[in-house]
């Protein structure tokens, strides 16, 4: 079954009944009746002549009208599957727009990151003493990915978790985005620079970015006004005349 809905009705424009002064009661009959068939079965039974002659047009415009609504559901579908991807996976939709991947491709890369995130939130084994309890708060938990976070970034180094057999469960996942957010407001790009860092150590555990402080310090540079490079000058000159004179009186 598809899940496209279904038309519930279809237009008979007016001049297009103007055929109908041309035919008898009985066949206006059989003409609404085929129309009633094929709108229902998308066939008509067999007519005469004169009247498959008559019927030809208006198959011609309902296919017509069926591809134009065809067309108007898949933008209304295209367009909610592109909120949603601005809504919930960010990156992926800064390359969908910037024509990096098709809508298709997108979907599908969305669709398998929302699973690997749904696989990494499965909950460690409860106690039996608290499980009828535990069991309805987890069921419907949903954890929320900050904006921030880059969602590919994210995906690769939960499934490299999941690789190790150390998959983050929910509570682990949240504090690893509270880390990541801490981080992220000292330093823009500090919480993916976490992640990168992590997928490439393979490390099962997120590390603060360190700021680099290797770098040499490039010296201050002073700037002197006019008034202070002629008293600079002036007392150069006295200090030379006092100098001179000084040896003389000496």
């Amino acid at each position: 079954m598809t899940n496209q809905p279904q038309i519930k009705s279809f237009i008979l424009h007016l001049d297009s009944l103007e055929i109908l002064d041309k035919l008898s009661d009985e066949q206006a009959g059989k003409l609404f009746k085929a129309i009633h068939s094929y709108q229902k079965n998308n066939a008509y039974p067999q007519l005469d002549f004169a009247l498959d002659l008559v019927i030809s047009p208006f198959i011609n415009q309902f296919k017509r009208d069926k591809e134009k609504w065809e067309n108007e559901i898949k933008k209304k579908s295209d367009k909610g599957k592109i909120g949603n991807l601005k809504r919930w996976h960010k990156e992926i939709y800064k390359r969908f727009m910037k024509c990096e991947l098709t809508l298709d491709e997108a979907i599908k890369i969305a669709t398998q990151s929302s699973r690997i995130v749904n696989d990494s939130q499965q909950s460690p084994p409860i106690p039996k003493s608290l499980k009828n309890k535990s069991d309805s708060k987890n069921k419907n938990e949903k954890i929320n990915i900050p904006n921030f976070i880059d969602q590919i970034l994210l995906d690769e180094f939960l499934n490299q978790r999941k690789k190790d057999k150390n998959e983050v469960g929910v509570f682990a996942l949240k504090l690893i985005f509270e880390d990541l957010q801490k981080w992220e407001n000292e330093k823009q790009g500090n919480a993916n620079i976490a992640l990168k860092n992590a997928i490439k150590g393979g490390w099962k555990s997120l590390v603060e970015p360190r700021p680099n402080n290797n770098q040499p310090q490039q010296p201050k540079q002073t700037f002197l006004t006019k008034q202070q490079i002629e008293q600079n000058q002036n007392m150069q000159i006295f200090s030379n005349l006092q100098k001179k004179y000084g040896d003389n009186n000496a």
